[in-house]
């Protein structure tokens, strides 16, 4: 029950002023846009928190985005549970 990532694709989403990725300790990989989008969103003032968390999270979330090396910032449309 545990958020990690896509099959090809860093996992954050945001509630106000906080971006939440899945905590680098859990099983995930350590992408180097992760890294960026970290990087990015501290420089422009949102608190990023590394976490756990389920599926719950994202519904509540204001905004959901995956990312990737090859691809740019993606925002959800909808979600399906």
């Amino acid at each position: 029950g545990v958020l990690l990532e896509g099959t090809r694709t860093s996992l954050f989403w945001r509630r106000g002023r906080t971006l939440h990725t899945p905590a680098a300790r859990l099983p995930i990989l350590p992408g180097v846009r992760r890294a960026w989008l970290m990087q990015t969103a501290t420089r422009a003032g949102l608190t990023v928190i590394e976490t756990e968390a389920g599926a719950e999270d994202l519904l509540v979330a204001d905004e959901v985005l995956v990312t990737n090396a090859i691809q740019r910032v993606r925002r959800f449309v909808a979600l399906e549970t």
